[in-house]
């Protein structure tokens, strides 16, 4: 989950036509935060297995003296 749903949604920005920069990037050197969280409840809501699925994404800021923040995405989610 931590890497091939962030991936796919990547991809999936792709083909949107939302990342068109070329090149090997870091995601924020190419990716807009705020289109990638808008983005996590249309592919959450893709998993009809029934199972357990995707729950959400966990979003937090380390500062410069190495303090852990988490950071309420729900402003991001609508």
């Amino acid at each position: 989950e931590g890497t091939g749903i962030p991936a796919a949604m990547g991809a999936i920005l792709m083909n949107q036509g939302k990342i068109n920069t070329k090149g090997v990037l870091p995601p924020e050197g190419c990716v807009d935060p705020a289109t990638f969280l808008a983005l996590v409840p249309q592919v959450m809501s893709l998993d009809k297995s029934g199972g357990k699925s995707f729950e959400g994404v966990i979003v937090e800021h380390i500062d410069e003296n190495g303090k852990l923040s988490k950071i309420d995405a729900s402003a991001f989610l609508g």
